[in-house]
């Protein structure tokens, strides 16, 4: 998960993506959306040649999506369980993965029970994040159970990475 806003920032390092991925396949997922003024297919091919100069690792697809609003979720959902193993979300510390995590459960629990439609799927992710003042944070690699009871598969909520990098880390801590 990268942040729409600062990709250049929130892109892991090629040595920590190759130490933690090895030489899996990366559905890349460009969160916050929202906060820009567009992000469309031209934006998000821009995104994905970035992406291959920096990162070894193979491109399954990239979604740009909007964990707050749930814009881009259902496709998003859809792809995950297609996915032959277990789901884990990760990324530098503040781009969104918990709430990612949780309204993309929502959404694949909502594809599961039968939803129909994009926006009904995509809603059902968002309406996880209405109200709540702070932020969430994970700490530890934290499941989700969103496959249904009889799945060995599991989503997984990653804790952040370390974020030098990224503009937030670069302002001062009083901002």
């Amino acid at each position: 998960v990268v942040d729409a806003a600062d990709f250049e920032g929130s892109v892991p390092t090629r040595a920590l993506m190759r130490h933690i991925l090895g030489d899996r396949h990366v559905l890349l997922v460009v969160n916050k959306s929202d906060r820009m003024p567009r992000l469309n297919e031209g934006d998000l091919n821009y995104l994905r040649r970035r992406y291959a100069e920096r990162i070894p690792n193979r491109l399954i697809s990239i979604h740009g999506v909007s964990a707050h609003t749930g814009d881009g979720l259902a496709r998003l959902a859809e792809q995950a369980r297609e996915a032959a193993g277990d789901v884990v979300v990760f990324g530098s510390a503040g781009v969104g993965k918990t709430a990612l995590a949780r309204a993309l459960a929502a959404s694949i629990e909502a594809l599961d029970a039968g939803t129909v439609g994009n926006d009904a799927v995509d809603a059902a992710g968002s309406r996880l994040l209405c109200g709540g003042g702070s932020p969430a944070s994970s700490v530890r690699e934290e499941p989700i159970g969103c496959f249904g009871a009889d799945s060995p598969r599991t989503l997984w909520d990653a804790p952040g990475l370390p974020r030098e990098r990224t503009v937030a880390a670069r302002l001062p801590a009083e901002l």
